[in-house]
């Protein structure tokens, strides 16, 4: 399922099946909550070093550009520095460690 299927789910149910805009909470505040949850919920699955599910992990698409090496805190000679049009999500912590793992890069 998807977060935006999610939402209309709950809100849906909260609704009572009836279209309504009327809500006390908003859809990205709604999205907000179910992304808080779902990120506590695979921290504590993996803090208990439980296999990660293929359904868990996320896709990312975006464009990427060559940028100016100014714009690199760190100083590499020669190097090309990329980054993308787009800003990047925050990856889940687990034990102070950022889990964020880049397969393939296709320019």
């Amino acid at each position: 399922m998807t977060i935006n299927e999610i939402i209309f789910s709950i809100l849906n149910a909260a609704r009572g099946g009836l279209v309504s805009n009327t809500e006390a909470i908003s859809e990205s505040q709604l999205g907000w909550q179910i992304n808080l949850v779902r990120d506590k919920l695979i921290r504590q699955d993996l803090s208990k070093k439980r296999t990660i599910s293929t359904e868990l992990i996320q896709t990312l698409c975006v464009d990427i550009v060559q940028t100016d090496t100014s714009d690199c805190p760190c100083e590499i000679a020669g190097c090309n520095i990329l980054r993308s049009t787009l800003q990047i999500p925050s990856p889940i912590q687990i034990l102070f460690m950022e889990r964020l793992f880049i397969t393939n890069t296709y320019i």
